[in-house]
Order: structure tokens, then sequence, then C-alpha cells
């Protein structure tokens, strides 16, 4: 059966320990060509802009952002994924082939009766 989960891909410049949004959306929209076109869960779950095309089991997609950004490095890559169950968020950054997850976290509000309301 398998697990699904929605993808995201948000693709920045990484120029001297800052980030920046790529000036041009065709190259944008070229990397993410090149990732659909190494990766079929990219093709199945991405589509041309980075967006969630269709819920997947793209089970592959670390090591598939890593070999990417090996190739094009300078480009910091954000993945962003949300599975089939509640707490399951999470981002994944990519740069020059390494790699760093970021579990979500969902956090409530403590208890205050100044904010109590009819």
């Amino acid at each position: 059966m398998g697990y699904y989960t929605s993808y995201s891909l948000n693709i920045f410049n990484f120029n001297n320990g800052r980030i920046e949004n790529i000036s041009e959306e065709d190259f944008k929209s070229f990397l993410i060509f090149q990732l659909r076109k190494i990766s079929e869960g990219a093709k199945t779950s991405l589509n041309e802009f980075g967006e969630t095309e269709n819920s997947c089991k793209w089970y592959d997609w670390k090591e598939d952002l890593k070999e990417l950004s090996n190739r094009y490095q300078g480009f910091l890559f954000e993945l962003i994924g949300v599975g089939e169950e509640t707490e399951d968020i999470w981002k994944a950054f990519f740069l020059n082939g390494k790699c760093q997850l970021c579990p979500g976290r969902i956090v409530f509000e403590e208890f205050d009766i100044a904010k109590m309301k009819e």
C-alpha cells in the first residue's frame, strides 16, 4: 500500500551565506525540470512550478535532491512534505549535496484568562 506525502519545492540562490530569491523564474523551472528528469517520484509529485501535483510515495526524495543539489551547487533547495498523519510536517534543505531535515512541531498557546471571550 505505502505512505502518501504531498511535496512542494522552493529554490533559492545561496550567495556568501545569504539566501536570495532566484531572479529568473525560467531558471527555477529549468532546475525543477532537471529534478523531474532524474526522479520518477519528482515527476509524479511535483508540477513544473515545484508545487504538489499529487500526493505520492516518493521514497527516494532525499537521495534525488542531494544529487540535484550536488549538480547545481550554490542553490538552496527547500523541500516541504506533508504526510498522511496529522503531525507529519517537515522541511528538508539541500545545499551542495548535503541535507538538513527539520521536522515540524505543533505548538499550542498556554491558557490565558485575559484572552477569554463570550
